[in-house]
């Protein structure tokens, strides 16, 4: 067995030695920006028009804000298995049946976007905190296969900048103003 979490091992670190420390600080900047990405995206919509998906079938805003959250969970846990256990495989996340099971619709937004902050606030720290040696850690994800803690927290940055597009197409597809209308305090130049 050893010898299969070896080979495992060096299989994910050699993927992630393209993930190097100039992507890893990227990722770092654009997981701390997720706050203010939201203010922007989710600026003047109104609670109806947070809960109505773009189309029938698909998420509405609120709905995506909550997977963040829980995908912010999700990766606080991966990461922190990936620290702490040798190899350890990551079940995989079923989004749709945790949006459904989970009630995203029934949501309160201040409280999603609480939940949040307060855990890429903590996962931050951590990720921060991490040396190379903790980087190159390695868990086994079910579909995904062998990556590094490095890959996860860039494909969580990732993550997030696909998710703040959808919400831009939610506002565009409701008819929503633009959000570069928002506030130049909550705005990211």
């Amino acid at each position: 067995m050893l010898s299969g979490h070896a080979g495992v091992e060096r299989h994910a670190r050699a993927g992630a030695a393209a993930a190097g420390a100039t992507e890893i600080a990227s990722a770092f900047d654009a997981l701390a920006l997720l706050g203010p990405r939201l203010d922007v995206a989710l600026y003047g919509l109104a609670d109806r028009q947070l809960r109505l998906p773009e189309a029938p079938g698909k998420w509405s805003a609120l709905e995506v804000v909550q997977h963040l959250a829980d995908t912010e969970l999700v990766y606080a846990h991966r990461v922190r298995l990936a620290l702490a256990e040798e190899v350890p495989t990551l079940p995989r996340f079923a989004q749709d049946r945790w949006a459904e099971r989970l009630r995203y619709h029934d949501a309160r937004l201040p409280e999603v976007l609480g939940q949040l902050r307060s855990l890429r606030a903590r996962n931050l720290r951590l990720f921060r905190a991490l040396d190379a040696a903790d980087l190159a850690r390695v868990a086994v994800h079910d579909s995904r296969g062998a990556e590094t803690v490095a890959a996860m927290i860039v494909h969580l940055a990732r993550h997030d900048a696909k998710h703040c597009a959808q919400i831009m197409r939610i506002r565009h597809a409701l008819g929503a103003p633009p959000a570069d209308d928002a506030d130049d305090a909550g705005r990211i130049d």
